[in-house]
């Protein structure tokens, strides 16, 4: 975050600095843009690139602009998946942006919310593979110990967790997706369980 528009300029007499009021402070804070903020993150990537093109040896980027560039992939993250793709292995990377693409389709994702739960309906799915994939792996050896004892039962236990994840992210997704529904009874007599009954009209006055 740059700090120039909180530093008072320097004082070039003797005269005493004055102080910056509460509300002034407050405004020029909120008019500074922190590094994360996606303004500034793509002011700072043009402004790599073009100090990029201006060098005579363009092949090689700064760490500058490397920084910049990934920190503008994550702003957009939640239509590329970069971000995603980060939680897990190069191998699984592109089935997890796949699952995620292919959610936001089936689903017709639009807002973040949306979009979101579908990452991390992919993204808890990645991990029920790589776990089952882990404990394959052990199945295939020939011997056991109580490490390997103990490695199957914790890995065992993430793999739970993470089809737990997938199913309640599923099952939210999918709810956000589905019309609500409204039911009206308009009967006089409704049947709410067996030998019970609700008459809706009012009861007769009794005769004096």
């Amino acid at each position: 975050m740059t700090k120039s528009s909180l530093t008072p300029p320097p004082s070039t007499d003797n005269k005493p600095v004055q102080t910056v009021s509460i509300d002034e402070m407050k405004k020029r804070i909120q008019a500074t843009l922190p590094d994360a903020d996606p303004t500034h993150v793509f002011k700072t990537l043009a402004k790599e690139i073009a100090r990029h093109n201006a060098q005579s040896d363009t092949k090689n980027f700064s760490p500058e602009l490397s920084k910049a560039f990934a920190m503008a992939l994550s702003t957009l993250s939640l239509d590329s998946h970069a971000r995603l793709a980060d939680t897990t292995t190069d191998k699984l990377a592109p089935l997890a942006i796949t699952v995620a693409q292919q959610l936001i389709s089936e689903y017709h994702c639009e807002t973040a919310a949306e979009k979101t739960l579908a990452e991390t309906v992919a993204n808890a799915y990645i991990r029920v593979l790589r776990y089952s994939e882990a404990l394959n792996d052990v199945y295939g050896r020939d011997s056991t110990s109580p490490e390997i004892n103990k490695y199957i039962s914790v890995t065992s236990m993430e793999l739970d967790r993470a089809n737990r994840q997938y199913l309640t992210a599923l099952s939210t997704l999918k709810s956000f997706k589905q019309p609500s529904v409204n039911v009206t009874f308009k009967a006089n007599t409704a049947f709410v369980a067996q030998h019970q009954e609700i008459n809706a009209a009012p009861n007769p006055k009794p005769e004096e």
